[in-house]
């Protein structure tokens, strides 16, 4: 559905197509790929000490950008042979906006960039 909504709004910029992309970037999960993966997790709880890294992308201004994905594809195109987690767009968002200037979805193929502003926004947060 989302995938649906970006090409939507992408093609017809109007308040109808851009009220579902807000709707559904609120309720999407998205992936994020794990560049480096240490991970050590015992009966699927991760372990103190563990650690990973998340790739980032900058934009033409330099601002770097959490690359989140909607499916395994687009995933796999970015990144190919690397692993990645799932994240609901609550998660996503507070990461993007906290530890990035943003998040771009599916910098490979429709992508779609998000700023820090609009981020807060998406959650009815205050200050951006």
């Amino acid at each position: 559905m989302l995938l649906l909504a970006i090409k939507n709004y992408s093609e017809n910029n109007s308040d109808e197509t851009a009220n579902e992309l807000v709707k559904q970037l609120k309720v999407a999960t998205f992936l994020a790929a794990m560049m480096d993966d240490s991970m050590k997790v015992i009966d699927g709880i991760v372990q103190e000490g563990s650690t990973f890294s998340l790739g980032i992308i900058k934009d033409d201004d330099g601002k770097s950008l959490l690359p989140i994905f909607t499916d395994w594809v687009h995933l796999s195109e970015s990144v190919p042979g690397k692993s990645g987690f799932v994240m609901g767009a609550e998660w996503a968002f507070s990461m993007g906006k906290n530890q990035f200037d943003g998040v771009v979805i599916n910098h490979t193929g429709m992508a779609l960039p998000i700023y820090k502003g609009f981020l807060a926004s998406l959650f009815g947060e205050q200050n951006a």
